[in-house]
């Protein structure tokens, strides 16, 4: 039976879409700090403004438009020359600020487009999100999933998916847990892609890892319930901390195992991938990686690739055409068969989409 591979790219634009605005652009976190009251609260993040004040050589509450991957970039950038007490202090903060401002504003949201999304999924489709947040994951039945770890769940149902319970069994260290994964499989020549997953390229605000170099614990992902909530080692009982790695150049992925194996299931599955489907992310010129990993897609394999963004919206002679869409374009401008589609919206797209399946039938 012939694959038809399905591979979803999303942004911070799918989440801001699903959310109806409530959710914030890179740019806008420091925005929804200050409307939420967060960074109002010296006691917590006090230290951390007025250092990046310094950094950036500007007043954050009066210029709130600073892109929090700039700032975590930063960071990363200045503990890897120089790891101080006081700059792993500050990351640490950062971290917690950004789980605070998604985990209240998800609070807000009661139904969105993940919901559609989620039962429009077809087998043997994956899912690559650079998202921190958990809108997604909890539409996929997060808590339940590491609540009950083991229990695999119903994938034939109209509302639960694979994909989550697949990237947890094979990427977290609860599926280490399992007689399936308690010991390595034997070495494979071919990648067949029928399983579908749900894999986030950053991290995740809930993800936490051991950093004792000496636990057998060390670097191994936990998701856990709660995102804002301390937790500990249960090996060698040590703080743990969040991953969540920004888009740079050199995103470290050796030192973080976990990161490195979705980025290479990522890659597998961009091979095989039939039909692209990219949405809600802008593709930004600094991530060279997120370019390198588009640039896996087979020219064999690959016949549609389809942008779900507002952005990509114009005619040929218009900015937004020129400015945006020749991102994508530039990548697959050697790929002859490649059928390109534009939609403003997730629902645009969905409609187009049920009207062909429709006109299939």
């Amino acid at each position: 039976m012939e694959l038809n591979k399905k591979v979803y790219i999303l942004g911070s634009g799918a989440s801001k879409s699903h959310s109806q605005g409530v959710f914030p652009a890179a740019d806008e976190f420091i925005i929804k700090g200050y409307e939420l009251g967060l960074l109002s609260k010296k006691e917590k993040y006090f230290e951390l403004i007025q250092f990046l004040d310094n950094a950036f050589n500007i007043k954050i509450a009066s210029e709130k438009k600073v892109n929090i991957e700039d700032i975590l970039t930063y960071l990363e950038i200045e503990i890897e020359r120089n790891p101080t007490p006081e700059l792993l202090k500050y990351k640490e903060q950062l971290l917690s600020l950004i789980s605070d401002i998604l985990q209240l504003l998800a609070e807000k949201i009661i139904e969105g487009e993940y919901i559609r999304f989620k039962t429009h999924l077809v087998s043997a489709s994956t899912i690559l999100t650079f998202n921190w947040d958990l809108l997604l994951d909890d539409v996929f039945d997060r808590i339940n999933v590491i609540q009950f770890k083991f229990q695999n769940p119903v994938v034939d149902s109209k509302t639960v998916r694979p994909h989550y319970f697949n990237s947890f069994m094979e990427i977290t260290a609860y599926g280490e847990m399992t007689l399936a994964r308690g010991t390595p499989e034997s070495p494979y020549n071919l990648w067949d892609g029928h399983k579908s997953y749900f894999l986030k390229l950053h991290g995740s605000i809930d993800w936490r890892y051991c950093i004792n170099e000496g636990c057998r614990a060390f670097r191994k992902v936990y998701p856990v319930i709660d995102s804002l909530g301390n937790y500990f080692c249960s090996e060698c009982h040590e703080s743990m901390r969040t991953l969540i790695i920004p888009p740079v150049l050199n995103k470290n992925y050796m030192n973080y195992p976990t990161i490195r194996k979705i980025w290479n299931i990522a890659v597998k599955e961009i091979k095989l991938a039939n039909e692209i489907i990219i949405w809600g992310y802008n593709l930004p010129a600094t991530d060279f990686y997120s370019q390198w990993l588009l640039r896996k897609a087979s020219p064999k394999n690959l016949k549609k690739v389809i942008i779900i963004n507002p952005k990509a919206w114009g005619e040929k002679t218009q900015a937004p055409y020129k400015t945006f869409r020749r991102r994508f374009l530039d990548i697959f401008k050697n790929y002859e068969e490649v059928d390109f589609n534009f939609y403003k919206s997730f629902q645009e797209y969905l409609t187009a989409e049920n009207k062909e399946s429709a006109g299939n039938l």
